[in-house]
């Protein structure tokens, strides 16, 4: 039991995300909930106690939490832009294959027309992501060496901000209007992927609003 609890916390370590509601928390680390579980085993000043193990910092559900998971796993709706409709590959969907995320993991991304494979190069949640493509069957690899990305999330009032950082490093032989084609549609994707998450987060939010008023 206490192998799948630790499991649990470092591959979802926002528990509140079951019950969905906008509510302040404080996740504590698994280590610490692990001590404090073998401690009531032995210690008995302990036994029959009620004990409050919380972190140092505090979140909201809606904010960090959420989007993180989004950052490591999401779905993207059917909408399709006019570059799309040129040939530019459409994200279709992003996801940990493994289930688990850490540094030296696999990250996934598949669209319309192949995938990319990526490893998971820093692993800080909820606040960075950072990973590196490791193999693609899209048209852009013969054009390109490596692609590095990262995403850092921080707090802003009652919102997230969420900074995107892409570096791509071209094969000399790369002409100069291929990079203009892979600088623009690189960018175009980006922000079709921001704008699924937006609109996934406001559904989600209107969704539990209404769950809430009808209870």
């Amino acid at each position: 039991m206490l192998d799948h609890l630790g499991r649990t916390l470092k591959t979802l370590p926002f528990f509140a995300l079951i019950g969905g509601d906008a509510l302040p928390m404080r996740p504590a680390a698994a280590d610490d909930v692990a001590e404090v579980i073998a401690a009531a085993c032995f210690d008995p000043r302990l036994a029959r106690k009620t004990v409050a193990v919380v972190g140092p910092e505090d979140l909201r559900v809606c904010r960090a939490d959420r989007r993180w998971c989004g950052r490591c796993s999401s779905s993207m709706d059917g909408s399709r832009s006019c570059l799309f409709r040129l040939g530019v590959p459409k994200p279709v969907e992003c996801r940990l294959p493994s289930g688990a995320g850490a540094v030296g993991a696999r990250r996934e991304c598949i669209s319309d027309q192949g995938r990319v494979g990526q490893r998971i190069t820093r692993w800080d949640p909820p606040r960075v992501l950072a990973f590196e493509m490791v193999e693609t069957d899209l048209f852009f690899a013969r054009h390109v060496d490596a692609v590095r990305e990262q995403f850092e999330l921080e707090a802003v009032g009652e919102g997230t901000r969420i900074v995107r950082t892409t570096n791509l490093r071209l094969k000399s032989r790369a002409a100069w209007v291929r990079q203009l084609l892979l600088g623009v549609g690189v960018k175009q994707v980006h922000r079709y992927v921001f704008r699924n998450w937006a609109a996934t987060l406001r559904a989600r939010t209107t969704n539990e609003s209404s769950l809430a008023e009808a209870s």
